[in-house]
């Protein structure tokens, strides 16, 4: 539960595209959780295990058959939600890495493009600053 809890945080922070209220540290701090909760699942999944064997040591029969059976169940479906709950968390990395990637190009973009007009500008100051001096020059050397 814990870590769809996180998974859901996560899913609402890799899809923010802010520059000024950037994500990226409760980005960091709910994967660390939920690597958290997955260790304690990976723990659990081992206490499960190691009972599922002491239960076996037991020679009462209905600790061999139903015990045995509720525990593999246990640990197969621990297994596969933990299985599924990693598969959506690398699938949110995959979709905050696109993300990422668009900013990147939008600040590249915009930064190509705003140098670009910058330079087209100073250069338009400067014919037009060259050109007012050149008629003033030939303003003076007709007056005199």
């Amino acid at each position: 539960r814990a870590m769809q809890q996180h998974l859901r945080r996560l899913n609402s922070l890799v899809k923010q595209t802010g520059h000024s209220n950037n994500p990226e540290q409760a980005i960091s701090n709910a994967t660390k959780r939920f690597q958290t909760a997955a260790q304690q699942v990976s723990t659990l999944l081992n206490s499960v295990a190691l009972n599922n064997n002491q239960t076996l040591q037991v020679p009462s029969p209905w600790n061999r058959g139903q015990a045995r059976q509720h525990l593999d169940w246990v640990q197969a479906w621990l297994t596969a939600a933990a299985q599924q709950l990693a598969q959506q968390l690398q699938a949110l990395l995959k979709v905050r890495a696109k993300v990422l990637q668009q900013q990147a190009a939008r600040r590249q973009q915009f930064t190509t493009a705003s140098s670009a007009t910058a330079t087209t500008a100073l250069s338009q100051r400067g014919s037009a600053s060259s050109s007012k001096t050149s008629s003033a020059s030939s303003s003076a050397a007709a007056a005199a």
